[in-house]
C-alpha cells in the first residue's frame, strides 16, 4: 500500500516537473520522461518481489521472518516449517524464540510439536528434550503425554493430561484457541 502511494506521488511529481522542463527545453523533457520510465520499472520490479511473498503462507511467514524477525514471525515461520516437514529447522527456531521471548503465544506448540516430530531422536530422547525446556501449556502436555504413551507409560500420560485439564475452563479455552490457530495455519 505504501509503495502504491509513493509510486503515485513520484509519477505526479515527475509529470509536473516534465511539463515545467518541457516549457524551457525539449531535451530536458525527454530526460524526465526517461527517468519516469525507469522509476516505473523500478516500482514494478519491487512490487513483483513483494507479490511473490504472498503466494503461500510459507512464503509470507518466511519473508516476514527474514525482513522483520520478531518472536511472533519466528514462531509462525517455525509452524510453517513443521508443516513443510522441516522439523530440525523448526526446532532451532523454537529454541531461538524461547531465548528471545519464552512467553510467546505459540511457542509451546512449536517447541513440543517440533520435538515430537524430530526424526533423529527416540521417544526417550524426545522426552528428555522436553524436560530440558519445560513449558506450561495444553499442547506441551499433549505432546509429552503422547510420547509417554508411545513408550507404554499410559498411567503417566493419563495423569499428565488430567492434570492439565483439571483447570478445565482455562486449559480448554487455551487449547481451543491454539487448535483454531493450528487449523488455520494448515
Amino acid at each position: 500500500y505504501v509503495l502504491n502511494s509513493i509510486f503515485g506521488a513520484t509519477v505526479a511529481c515527475g509529470i509536473a516537473l516534465e511539463r515545467l522542463v518541457r516549457e524551457r527545453d525539449s531535451r530536458g523533457g525527454i530526460l524526465i520522461q526517461a527517468l519516469l520510465g525507469l522509476t516505473v520499472l523500478a516500482f514494478f520490479a519491487r512490487s513483483s518481489v513483494a507479490a511473490n511473498a504472498w503466494r503461500s503462507d510459507f512464503d509470507v511467514w518466511k519473508t516476514g521472518y527474514e525482513l522483520e524477525p520478531t518472536p511472533s514471525t519466528a514462531t509462525r515461520f517455525g509452524l510453517q516449517l513443521l508443516a513443510a516437514g522441516e522439523t530440525e529447522k523448526a526446532f532451532e527456531i523454537a529454541l531461538r524464540v524461547r531465548e528471545w521471548n519464552p512467553n510467546q503465544t505459540h511457542l509451546p506448540l512449536l517447541l513440543a510439536r517440533s520435538v515430537y516430530l524430530l526424526p533423529s531422536q527416540t521417544a526417550e530422547q524426545k522426552i528428555q528434550i522436553l524436560l530440558q525446556y519445560p513449558m506450561k501449556s495444553p499442547w506441551f502436555s499433549y505432546f509429552h503425554a503422547v510420547l509417554l504413551a508411545s513408550l507404554g507409560d499410559f498411567a503417566r500420560a493419563d495423569t499428565m493430561l488430567r492434570a492439565e485439564l483439571s483447570n478445565a475452563s482455562l486449559a480448554v479455552r487455551e487449547f481451543k484457541m491454539e487448535l483454531e490457530n493450528v487449523l488455520a495455519d494448515g
